[in-house]
């Protein structure tokens, strides 16, 4: 069903994309900030919601 939605990508914006992706500099600091910011959104959240799933548990069984 999905799959018959999705298009395939088009060869002229894929290449217009690289060359855009190729002019822009991307430098240390920058990469530094996208995994910091990765990590506080997506990666911290899910090590909180999985360890509070796993105390709750842990609480349900008698574990603690």
């Amino acid at each position: 069903m999905i799959w018959r939605r999705l298009k395939k990508a088009d060869p002229k914006k894929e290449k217009e994309f690289k060359e855009n992706l190729e002019k822009e500099n991307v430098g240390v600091k920058d990469f530094v900030a996208l995994l910091t910011s990765a990590f506080f959104v997506l990666i911290l959240p899910c090590i909180l919601i999985l360890g509070g799933i796993g105390l709750l548990l842990m609480w349900l069984f008698g574990a603690i």
